[in-house]
C-alpha cells in the first residue's frame, strides 16, 4: 500500500473526486495517509494514518514515501505566525501542523513550538488553543482558522492532546465516557446536540458548567455560547438554538 504524505500547508479531502463536492475534512502539512483508490490521473482516494477519515485529494499535493522512512513528528504548531523554509520556497503553516524537522521553522509573533511528548494539561493551555480558534469563519468540512465547522474544531482542540478525532459529531459521540450531569463538565467536555430527528448534528468544547466554544452557521464563526441542561443559548438574542443530547468526557485532559 502507498504511504503518501501532503506537501502543501492544508489539502482538502472531498467526498467525491470532484472540485465540486461535499469537503469533507482536511489534511494538514507533514500529514500521512494511504492510497485506497484512483479516479484518472489527478485525484486519488486516501485513508488517514490515523484510519478516521477516507476520502479524494489532489494527487499533485503528496508526495510518496518508503514504507521504512516514515517520520517522526516531534513538534506541533500553536499559533498562526509559522513558517517552514524548504528548498525553494517558504511556506506558512496552520496551527495543529505535527512538525519534524524544527531547525527549519521560523515563528513570529505569539507562535510557539510544543513538544508532543511533554503535554500540560491545566486550563491555561487549553484555553490558549481554543483561543487560537475564535472568530474562525464557519466553514462545513474545515480545520483550521480560515474556515472550520462544529467538530473541525473539537478534532482540532484534541489534535493538541495526540488524540485523533474523526470529522463527524456522531462518530466523535461514540468515544469517552458519559457524564451525567452538566454540573461534573470540566474545560474540554464535548457536548453533544441533536436535530428535530433526533439526530446528532452538533458539537462543541465545554468552558465550564455554564459556557460552550462552538463554530456554528447561525453565528457564522467560532464564538462562545451559554448553556444549560436543555442545550445552547446565543449571548446576543437569548434565543436557544441547539437542544443538548449528551455530555462526553474523551480522557484525562479535561480531569
Amino acid at each position: 500500500m502507498k504511504i503518501l504524505r501532503c506537501k502543501v500547508n492544508v489539502a482538502n479531502i472531498m467526498k467525491m473526486p470532484d472540485h465540486k463536492s461535499e469537503l469533507h475534512t482536511q489534511i494538514f502539512y507533514s500529514d500521512l495517509a494511504a492510497v485506497v483508490g484512483q479516479n484518472g490521473s489527478q485525484w486519488i482516494k486516501i485513508e488517514t494514518n490515523d484510519q478516521q477519515t477516507s476520502g479524494w485529494v489532489l494527487q499533485s499535493q503528496f508526495d510518496e514515501i518508503a514504507g521504512d522512512r516514515i517520520p517522526s513528528t516531534t513538534h506541533i504548531l500553536l499559533g498562526h505566525h509559522g513558517q517552514i523554509n524548504l528548498p525553494t520556497v517558504t511556506m506558512p503553516l496552520l496551527s495543529g501542523t505535527f512538525v519534524e524537522n524544527v531547525a527549519d521553522l521560523s515563528l513570529l509573533q505569539d507562535t510557539a513550538l510544543l513538544s508532543t511528548d511533554k503535554r500540560t494539561f491545566d486550563e491555561v493551555y487549553k484555553m490558549k488553543i481554543l483561543n487560537s480558534f475564535m472568530h474562525a469563519p464557519y466553514l462545513w468540512g474545515g480545520c483550521s482558522i480560515y474556515g472550520i465547522d462544529c467538530s473541525g474544531l473539537s478534532k482540532m482542540f484534541y489534535r493538541f492532546f495526540n488524540l485523533l478525532l474523526p470529522h463527524l459529531a456522531s462518530a466523535q459521540m461514540e468515544m469517552g465516557v458519559v457524564l451525567d450531569f452538566l454540573s461534573n463538565a470540566a474545560c474540554g467536555d464535548l457536548a453533544f446536540f441533536e436535530n428535530d430527528q433526533q439526530e446528532i448534528n452538533h458539537v462543541g468544547i465545554l468552558l465550564n458548567d455554564h459556557e460552550i466554544i462552538h463554530a456554528s452557521e447561525g453565528n457564522g464563526r467560532v464564538t462562545t455560547d451559554l448553556i444549560d441542561h436543555q442545550g445552547i443559548i446565543n449571548k446576543t438574542s437569548g434565543k436557544r438554538t441547539h437542544p443538548l443530547r449528551l455530555i462526553k468526557r474523551l480522557n484525562e485532559i479535561a480531569q
